[in-house]
């Protein structure tokens, strides 16, 4: 006898908050007879880590994040014709309804609902390259994390099991636009205010303090079906220390700072712990802990020239003394390697991004301008937006790969 889901298909995407649909067949000879009486299908989804610790042995974690059961009985089931003589076979439809949200005990003795974590697999190898931009915990430095979710099919003959079968499937929080984040939480992780002097002229022994200021943007969503590709707005906000309106320093800002030299570099951070943790933790606290793993992994560069709105006058400051203020909107769009992982948060693995921003100006033959970039972090959000929001879209359109994985 044999059971089949279409296990030979690649794992097919779902998202929560949607059914899932499905199709068992089950097989056997035709001379065989009360082959089965009901058929168990289950749902389930756990995470599974492996991490290193600081004495060198290793701790493995196991936890359950969702487990939902059906029964089909055998009077259910349609035969089905499949031009073979000497086999019977039948089939039967299922669902599952996928929740937002699931509800499990933890360690820390509480049972709140949590969203589920989208399926992924985490790699931290122990070889460290010079080429590498990994950052390595100085206790434990590798590990694997598995986040997987299954259908699984057992079928039963007079109470003893006679053969199972399984799926793997790709599961995908959606969700609402979040709150945005409070840097606050993450300690010194984010700076989204930066300031640097610039001089007029070489021989000026005044300078112009230029300010830059953002804040975290609109989260980016997936899918984007009014641009046609994900993208999001970074707002960079710029002003001067107090300058008088007829000082040199005044015209210098006014003539020439006019064009500035954007990078932004999407970061993504992942971590996973031999710990339930109760709240997100910063980078600084994720590289002290003896128990947890970080992988950093940056996307390349989007590097853009942009021309400054013109500057105009702020805050008076002082009598005759004001602040000058302009402002620049950038573009950013995911890169093509981009995995579409969302930020989520769950108590033993975990994953958010950022974007890493430097602002320079240019340079013109005799003044001394910029010599650094300004450089800012700046806390980003990425969702798959819920379901509703799109009329006539399906999110089965947008099937991902899997596993997906985290090099």
């Amino acid at each position: 006898m044999t059971t089949s889901s279409d296990g030979s298909l690649p794992a097919p995407t779902i998202f929560t908050g949607r059914p899932l649909r499905g199709t068992l067949v089950i097989s056997h000879d035709k001379r065989q007879e009360h082959v089965f009486d009901v058929v168990q299908l289950t749902l389930q989804g756990e995470v599974q880590s492996i991490v290193r610790l600081p004495s060198g042995s290793y701790c493995k974690i196991k936890k359950p994040l969702i487990l939902m059961s059906s029964v089909k009985v055998a009077n259910k089931f349609e035969p089905i014709d499949t031009e073979d003589p000497y086999t019977v076979t039948y089939q039967t439809e299922f669902f599952f309804d996928i929740p937002d949200f699931t509800t499990l005990p933890s360690s820390h003795g509480n049972s709140t609902p949590k969203r589920l974590p989208p399926s992924m697999r985490v790699v931290k190898s122990d070889f460290i390259s010079a080429a590498t931009a990994e950052i390595h915990n100085s206790g434990s430095v590798a590990g694997t994390c598995d986040v997987t979710y299954r259908i699984m099919a057992r079928v039963f003959a007079g109470g003893r099991l006679k053969c199972d079968a399984s799926r793997e499937i790709i599961l995908m929080p959606i969700e609402d636009i979040p709150p945005p984040l409070e840097p606050e939480d993450f300690g010194k992780e984010y700076r989204l205010v930066a300031a640097t002097s610039l001089r007029p002229s070489w021989g000026s022994r005044k300078s112009v303090t230029v300010v830059v200021s953002s804040m975290e943007p609109r989260p980016l969503t997936f899918p984007n079906r009014e641009e046609g590709c994900e993208s999001t707005e970074v707002l960079l906000h710029l002003k001067t220390g107090g300058l008088s309106d007829g000082s040199s320093e005044r015209a210098f800002v006014e003539s020439h700072l006019t064009d500035c030299e954007v990078q932004i570099n999407l970061e993504a951070v992942t971590y996973f712990s031999a710990q339930e943790q109760k709240a997100a933790m910063s980078m600084a606290e994720a590289l002290q802990s003896p128990s947890v793993v970080l992988k950093k992994t940056k996307y390349a560069p989007n590097r853009k020239k942009l021309r400054l709105e013109r500057w105009m006058k702020g805050r008076e400051i002082a009598s005759g003394i004001f602040e000058w203020e302009t402002a620049v909107s950038v573009t950013t769009i995911l890169p093509w390697s981009f995995s579409r992982l969302p930020s989520f948060f769950t108590s033993l693995v975990a994953r958010r991004y950022a974007f890493d921003v430097q602002i320079t100006f240019g340079h013109w033959s005799s003044i001394n301008v910029f010599h650094k970039p300004i450089k800012l972090r700046i806390p980003l959000q990425i969702v798959h937006f819920a379901a509703g929001k799109f009329l006539g879209h399906s999110l089965e359109d947008d099937d991902l790969e899997a596993p997906v994985y985290v090099s």
